[in-house]
C-alpha cells in the first residue's frame, strides 16, 4: 500500500472535521449573502429617493425628528409613477442574492462530496475491484493507493496480507502439483523399463525361440525385475503412507546407544562379507529417548542400504552417537565415491535415484525421501552433512524430550 503525505485519521474524525467546515462555511456563505444583498438593496433604495428630490440625510436618518417626514415620504414615494418599478428592483435584487447564495451552498457540497468521493468511496471502489479480481483467481500485482483514513488503511492492509498469503498458498499449490506430476512421471518411468523388459522376454519364452540355457536366463531376469517392481511399489506405499492423516508413530521410551547398537551388530556380518569396515562412536551410557524403534530401523536401513548400493570395493561405514542439552546426534555414513554437488541439495527429493546422486545406479529413488518423513515425524532433522564429493555422512537429531506414546493405526 502506498503511503500518501496526509496523517491517517479515523473515519468518525473526518466526518465531523468536514461536518464542521460544511457548517462554518454555510456560515460564511449566509453572511456574505447577506451583506452583499444589503449593500445592494441599500443603494438602489438610496438613488431611488434621492431621484424623487428628497436629501441623503433623511433618506438614511434615523432620529426621532426624521420618522414623521420619513412617513410622508414614503407616502409619496407609493403614488409615484415608477413605485413599481422600484419594488420589482428590489424583489428581483433579493432573488439574485437568495440564488447566490444557493448557488454557492451547492458548491461547498460539491467540494465536500467531492472530497469524500477520493477520500471514501474511490478507496471502496479500488478495494471492490481488486476483490472481484480475486474471486476470479486473479491474483495478479496490485497497490492499492492509501486513503489516509485509519480505518480503510487497516482493512487495505489486512487485504493486502490476505492477498499474499493466498499468493504464497497458490505458489505452494503449484509446486505440490509439479511435484505431484513429476512423480507420477518418475513412477511411469521406472515402472515402464521393468514391463517393457518382462513383456520382451516372456514373449520370447511364449515364442518357444529361445534356448534352455537363454530361457532360464530370461526367466531369472523376469523374475528381477518383478522383484524391482515389487520394491518400488513397496517404496511408494511407504512413502504415500507417512503422508496419510492416519499415520501415527509408534514412540516408545527406549535406550538409544544399545538399540543404535544392536543395529550395527546385527549388520556387521553383512558388511564385513561385503568388505567393508565398521568405526562406532558410542558412549556407554543410557540415552532414554522417546522414538518408534521399527521406523528408526527403516532410517538405518535406507542410509546404510544406500551405501551399499553405490559403492563397490573396500569402504568403511562411519557411526557416532553424542547428546546435547536438547537433542541426540546420530552421524551414520561412508568414505565412498560421495554425492556430486549438483545432486546434493535435492537428494531427499522423491525419485533422485543412484543414476543422479552417485556414479552407479540402484534404488527407487524413495529411501532417502521416506528416512527424512520419518526423523521429521519423531520432531527431528535428517540432514546430509556438508562437504566434498569424497563420502557422504548423514546426521539424524532426535528430541530428548519425553514424546506421548502413540499407536500406530492401519
Amino acid at each position: 500500500m502506498k503511503n500518501g503525505k496526509k496523517k491517517p485519521g479515523g473515519i468518525y474524525s473526518y466526518i465531523v472535521k468536514n461536518f464542521v467546515g460544511f457548517v462554518l462555511a454555510s456560515i460564511v456563505i449566509l453572511v456574505l449573502c447577506y451583506f452583499v444583498g444589503v449593500s445592494v438593496l441599500d443603494k438602489i433604495y438610496t438613488n431611488y429617493f434621492l431621484g424623487l428630490g428628497y436629501s441623503e440625510e433623511l433618506i438614511n436618518g434615523d432620529s426621532d425628528d426624521l420618522l414623521e417626514a420619513q412617513t410622508a415620504m414614503y407616502k409619496e414615494a407609493e403614488s409615484a409613477p415608477d413605485y413599481g418599478s422600484f419594488k420589482n428592483t428590489l424583489y428581483t435584487v433579493l432573488i439574485i442574492v437568495i440564488f447566490m447564495y444557493f448557488v454557492l451552498l451547492a458548491l461547498v457540497v460539491a467540494i465536500a462530496a467531492f472530497k469524500m468521493k477520493r477520500r471514501i468511496v474511490k478507496p471502496l471502489g479500488t478495494l471492490n475491484e481488486e476483490m472481484e479480481q480475486l474471486s476470479l483467481s486473479d491474483l495478479s500485482e496490485t497497490e492499492l493507493q492509501s486513503s489516509g483514513l485509519t480505518e480503510f488503511d487497516e482493512i487495505t492492509m489486512s487485504f493486502e496480507r490476505m492477498t499474499d498469503r493466498l499468493k504464497e498458498s497458490e505458489k505452494e499449490r503449484r509446486s505440490l502439483e509439479e511435484g505431484r506430476a513429476k512423480m507420477l512421471a518418475d513412477i511411469s518411468h521406472d515402472l515402464k523399463t521393468p514391463i517393457t523388459v518382462i513383456q520382451g522376454y516372456s514373449k520370447a519364452v511364449l515364442d518357444g525361440i529361445a534356448d534352455e540355457e537363454t530361457k532360464k536366463r530370461y526367466i531369472t531376469a523376469i523374475y528381477n525385475k518383478s522383484q524391482m517392481m515389487s520394491d518400488l511399489i513397496n517404496s511408494f506405499h511407504e512413502f504415500s503412507k507417512l503422508d496419510h492423516p492416519q499415520f501415527m508413530l509408534n514412540i516408545e521410551r527406549h535406550d538409544i546407544c544399545e538399540y543404535f547398537r544392536e543395529y550395527l551388530a546385527m549388520r556387521y556380518e553383512e558388511l564385513e562379507l561385503a568388505g567393508c569396515e565398521l568405526e562406532t562412536d558410542l558412549p556407554e551410557e543410557e540415552v532414554i529417548i522417546s522414538f518408534d524403534s521399527a521406523q528408526m530401523n527403516r532410517v538405518f536401513e535406507n542410509i546404510i542400504n544406500n551405501s551399499l548400493r553405490h559403492n563397490k570395493g573396500k569402504m568403511t561405514i562411519f557411526s557416532g552417537l553424542n547428546v546435547t542439552e536438547d537433542a541426540v546426534i546420530i552421524r551414520l555414513g561412508d568414505d565412498g565415491i560421495g554425492i556430486p554437488a549438483a545432486i546434493r541439495e535435492h537428494i531427499f527429493e522423491p525419485f533422485v535415484t543412484g543414476n543422479e546422486a552417485r556414479t552407479s545406479g540402484g534404488g527407487s529413488g524413495l529411501g532417502m525421501a521416506i528416512s527424512k518423513k520419518i526423523v521429521e515425524a519423531h520432531g527431528g532433522e535428517l540432514v546430509l552433512m556438508p562437504g566434498n564429493e569424497k563420502g557422504t555422512t548423514y546426521e539424524i537429531r532426535l528430541p530428548v524430550g519425553e514424546r506421548p506414546v502413540q499407536t500406530k493405526t492401519a
